[in-house]
């Protein structure tokens, strides 16, 4: 090929490292960091040490919001090589009926991998003490390592599992508020979408997601893997 482009932390691992093996062009797209992810201090530094690196055998690095440009500069990449493009989605959303969630309780939805990440663990915290006031749904399972949900669950949480993108969208136009209790986050593109329906977002105060929620200005944020906080 005249032009690879490896989207991602693993593929731009593969890739990057695999620069000497042919004179292709490399565009690479971090979708988040890995010096972002939170982890013990010797993976942080291997993971700082490897971006740099391996930031010298990519031609150009596609970032997806300021917060991961201005990483890429702390990283060593040259600007000249940095291009930020936001994501973005379409201006309407699919044309779906809102899923059907008859309940007078604050209906909170969740819409993402329930991994590590996503910090689905910090939102099941936060509702304890909360199960006669709000409705909670999962959308979404594990994709990344084990399962690290507790067996049982809060009373008011109901697990909808893996959702296409069309029953994701009408969960969102039924729900009162999205919630995003991310450890980590180069951009944030569930918090747009339900933004998009009107829909209030409460998120963590983490990388992209902070750009989205115009630092609380459009939406709450609160600081990460704080359960009581997200709770108040």
């Amino acid at each position: 090929p005249d032009v690879v482009h490896a989207h991602s932390s693993i593929a731009g691992l593969v890739v990057r490292s695999l620069r000497t093996a042919g004179m292709a062009k490399i565009a690479f797209c971090p979708h988040g960091w890995s010096v972002d992810m939170k982890s013990g201090p010797a993976m942080r530094l291997f993971a700082q040490v490897s971006e740099r690196v391996l930031a010298l055998f990519s031609d150009e690095t596609i970032v997806i919001s300021r917060h991961e440009f201005d990483r890429g500069r702390q990283l060593g990449v040259g600007e000249s090589r940095l291009h930020l493009i936001p994501n973005g989605i379409a201006t309407e959303p699919p044309d779906v009926e809102p899923a059907e969630w008859n309940d007078k309780r604050l209906k909170v939805l969740y819409a993402g991998r329930l991994d590590r990440q996503k910090g689905v663990d910090i939102l099941l915290k936060a509702v304890v003490g909360l199960e006669d006031k709000i409705s909670v749904r999962l959308a979404g399972d594990v994709a990344v390592g084990s399962n690290f949900l507790q067996d049982e669950m809060p009373s008011c949480v109901e697990k909808l599992g893996w959702l296409d993108r069309k029953d994701v969208i009408a969960q969102m136009k039924s729900c009162d508020v999205l919630v995003m209790p991310s450890r980590w986050e180069g951009f944030g593109l569930v918090a747009v979408e339900a933004m998009r329906l009107a829909k209030p977002v409460a998120a963590s105060a983490v990388g992209g997601l902070r750009e989205v929620i115009g630092n609380g200005d459009c939406g709450f944020l609160f600081p990460p893997e704080d359960d009581r906080a997200l709770h108040e």
